[in-house]
């Protein structure tokens, strides 16, 4: 059998040219931007621009290029010595932090050389940063539908839904990066229904962990053996406990804590049941084009819809 060739799609080569008012947005404060969720390849250099090393010691930049909504905000990556052979993709964001996956690769290693990057535009001291992750854990493979992003509590700790970051704010620099996936029986081991695994990378600590997660006993009871879950999308909670959310939109919540007390282990999930679908419809297809949830944010009134 031959190779899979796989091709830059044209316009990935070619990102939108900035306007005037483009510019004056880049260069006034914007308090938020529409963020395009795939990265344009092209070698694009601004105040913004960040450089780190691929897995293998090329070098590798990233740039942020604004633009004033509803006009798409979007990233350009450019190496100038390694093969891009695939679209660089946003996996999440929180704030000012961007979880970038690139592949770095030649053609007949496009599905093992996968590079996970945190870009900020501000890393605190006035200049960009991208910083390159060690690999997950094997073989797990993480995409925006089941990874995020979480802050580490400080001001903010005791508060459910926490508010969105100010000029004023004092938040701290330190992230987790938490991906859940179905725990795989064909991993030599035998799980029960409604178990999971959740890697966590620690910006603290430089490295991943992974551990095996399942439901609170009361709702595996209620599941046994008919729980399913497929994950469409993350939202950060926050809280002391790290509270994510990993939303199956057709079929429910899992929350789960990615922040334990010192010592302690990650505590059961919690599973909340969306509403059904109407009746004579089916789950199939992408969930995400027809239902979504949200925080919305105001004041004490804070939902989750």
């Amino acid at each position: 059998m031959g190779i899979t060739r796989f091709r830059l799609l044209d316009a990935t080569l070619r990102p939108p040219a900035l306007s005037v008012d483009d510019k004056d947005a880049a260069a006034g404060e914007l308090s938020w931007v529409l963020l395009e969720l795939q990265a344009y390849v092209s070698k694009l250099e601004n105040a913004t621009t960040a450089r780190s090393k691929t897995w293998d010691g090329k070098e590798i930049q990233v740039t942020f290029c604004r633009r004033r909504p509803p006009r798409l905000s979007y990233l350009a990556v450019y190496s100038r010595d390694a093969e891009i052979p695939v679209e660089p993709q946003i996996l999440a964001t929180e704030d000012d932090i961007v979880l970038l996956r690139v592949v770095v690769s030649c053609q007949k290693d496009v599905l093992k050389n996968l590079d996970y990057y945190i870009y900020r535009a501000d890393d605190g001291s006035g200049r960009p940063s991208l910083d390159h992750l060690p690999r997950p854990p094997s073989p797990y493979f993480f995409d925006a539908r089941n990874i995020g992003i979480l802050r580490r509590p400080t001001d903010y700790s005791s508060l459910f839904l926490r508010p969105h970051r100010s000029d004023s704010d004092s938040i701290a620099d330190e992230y987790i990066v938490a991906g859940l996936h179905m725990a795989l029986d064909e991993l030599h081991e035998e799980f029960e229904e409604g178990t999971f695994i959740l890697s966590r990378f620690d910006s603290k600590m430089k490295a991943w962990t992974t551990n095996t997660v399942s439901l609170n006993h009361q709702q595996k009871q209620q599941y046994r053996n008919h729980f399913e879950h497929s994950n469409s999308k993350v939202i950060a909670i926050g809280g002391d406990a790290g509270t994510m959310a990993f939303l199956d939109l057709w079929r429910g919540i899992l929350f789960c804590d990615v922040l334990p007390a010192q010592g302690q282990a990650i505590p059961p999930l919690r599973y909340v049941p969306l509403p059904s679908i109407l009746p004579k419809s089916k789950f199939s297809g992408d969930a995400r084009l027809a239902r979504d949830i949200a925080v919305v944010q105001g004041g004490r009134d804070d939902q989750v819809r």
